[in-house]
């Protein structure tokens, strides 16, 4: 007998994440609407999490275990999920985080009576101490709505990104007959960004957008989680192709205005700034600056007419368009400075 399809099917990769994972486990189980599979993959980690894996899974037959006889990083693990989805929508959960246990009903009863590519909802960034607490929270929240036109659904990306929320894989749920059909996989070359990118490649295939302000995803930032140093050495690489993809994006449908460059180059702003902030240690730090203000996407820059923004934006824009390197570089040294003693403080300031 053929088994039912089940309505959602969650992807939940995991590496050495033992101290959060039944939490985030937990909160997919104990969901209010049961009609899901959920795939876990361990990257062969080396803590206890495959144990705490295998032992939901001998209790749970909605969950499919696997797991990689070497560690592969999450993009091929997701892949390796791809494989084994078998529902209708799908969505993501990291092995660190947690959902609402009202998640997968809220979105149920929007995407059963209506016709959805894409589904964006509202999340919770808590940042937490070296002992798990709370320190602050912000919620990242848009407003409802359904987008049936190309260039408006381009416009509610970029307005998602400011928050940000357009590139979080575990904020969305994606029609798996469109990834299946145009074989859509994460790129197992990009060293970050990877849900980023998954995004762009998915969404110039979907006809509609759905936003919903519910906010259903907690995403916890914790103060002794950092990038490798492999992953910030191409930081400034990739992170203006996410710029020129958005560029590509606006031009492809001839809706690059004003106020959409305006959106893209304060992005970029803040791009800059983290590549500099980033290599503040750094013997080639002179250089990187120069580099960057000899680049094409500098050039655009100089020329984006940035009005209605705010104080902080208007200072950080004036000095990179107009004050000598050594000012920059002061006023980056601050913010880093802050980011670093006040994490809490930057976390609130940001954006």
């Amino acid at each position: 007998m053929k088994e039912k399809q089940p309505f959602f099917s969650i992807i939940m990769p995991v590496f050495n994440t033992e101290k959060y994972l039944s939490k985030a486990i937990d909160s997919v189980l104990k969901q209010t609407f049961t009609d899901f599979e959920l795939i876990i993959i361990d990257d062969n980690s080396s803590d206890a999490s495959y144990t705490i894996c295998k032992n939901y899974a001998d209790k749970d037959n909605r969950i499919k275990l696997l797991r990689n006889d070497i560690n592969l990083g999450v993009a091929k693990s997701r892949n390796k999920a791809l494989d084994n989805i078998a529902g209708i929508y799908l969505t993501f959960v990291d092995s660190d985080d947690y959902v609402e246990l009202d998640l997968l009903k809220s979105v149920y009863n929007k995407l059963i009576n209506n016709k959805i590519d894409l589904l964006k909802y509202s999340c919770k960034e808590e940042y937490v101490g070296k002992k798990d607490d709370v320190k602050y929270s912000k919620i990242c929240q848009m407003e409802n709505c359904f987008l049936e036109d190309r260039i408006k659904i381009q416009k509610q990306i970029l307005d998602m990104e400011k928050i940000p929320l357009f590139g979080y894989l575990c904020n969305s749920f994606y029609k798996i007959d469109i990834i299946k059909t145009n074989n859509l996989l994460f790129d197992e070359n990009c060293i970050i960004n990877e849900d980023f990118s998954f995004n762009v490649k998915y969404v110039s295939y979907i006809k509609n957008l759905c936003c919903m302000s519910f906010c259903g995803y907690h995403y916890m930032k914790r103060k002794n989680n950092s990038l490798s140093t492999r992953k910030q050495d191409r930081y400034y690489e990739l992170h203006m192709m996410k710029i020129k993809l958005f560029l590509d994006m606006c031009n492809k449908f001839n809706n690059l205005t004003e106020e959409n460059k305006k959106i893209i180059f304060w992005m970029y702003t803040r791009y800059v700034y983290s590549t500099i902030e980033r290599n503040l240690d750094t013997d080639n730090l002179k250089q990187i600056i120069n580099d960057i203000k000899n680049d094409s996407l500098y050039k655009q820059f100089l020329e984006v007419n940035f009005k209605g923004i705010n104080k902080k934006a208007k200072l950080m824009i004036y000095c990179l368009k107009y004050a000598n390197n050594n000012i920059l570089l002061l006023l980056i040294k601050f913010i880093s400075l802050v980011k670093k003693s006040f994490p809490i403080i930057f976390a609130k300031f940001k954006g």
